[in-house]
C-alpha cells in the first residue's frame, strides 16, 4: 500500500503562481524594513531592488526571472556585510540594535523564496514534455 498523500499533484504554473503570492505577501509586510535595512549598509543597487520588487508586484503576473534577478542582488548585499560592520550598524542605525538580526532574518527567508520561485519555473518549462 502506498501512501499519496505527500505527493502534490498541483500543476506546474499553480506551484510558481503560489511561490509569487507568498513572496508577494512576505514583501507587503517587509519591505519597508528591508529597505532600511539596505539603506543602513548603504547598498544602493539592494535599495533599488527593493523598490523594483515593490513596483513588480503591484502586477497581476510579474515576471520570475526579475523577481528571482533582485531577490538575488539584496541577498547578495546581505551576505557581504562583514561582522563588523554589524556591529557598528548595532549601535549607530535607526534599527535600534535590530540590524544584524534583521540581517540574519531577511537572508535566509529571501534565498528561500529565490530557491522556491526558481524551481517553479524549472517545473513550469519543463512542464511541457510529454510523459
Amino acid at each position: 500500500m502506498c501512501n499519496k498523500a505527500y505527493l502534490n499533484n498541483k500543476p506546474c504554473e499553480d506551484i510558481l503562481g503560489a511561490a509569487v503570492d507568498d513572496a508577494r505577501k512576505f514583501f507587503e509586510r517587509e519591505c519597508h524594513t528591508l529597505w532600511d535595512v539596505c539603506d543602513c549598509i548603504s547598498h544602493d543597487k539592494s535599495r533599488d531592488a527593493v523598490e523594483e520588487l515593490i513596483e513588480i508586484f503591484s502586477h497581476h503576473d510579474p515576471a520570475p526571472e526579475t523577481i528571482i534577478a533582485n531577490l538575488h542582488e539584496i541577498v547578495c548585499a546581505l551576505s557581504n556585510v562583514p561582522f563588523s560592520v554589524v556591529d557598528v550598524l548595532e549601535q549607530e542605525t535607526r534599527l535600534n540594535g535590530a540590524a544584524g538580526n534583521a540581517i540574519r532574518f531577511y537572508g535566509p527567508r529571501l534565498t528561500d523564496l529565490k530557491a522556491r520561485i526558481l524551481r517553479a519555473t524549472k517545473g513550469a518549462a519543463g512542464s511541457n514534455r510529454p510523459n
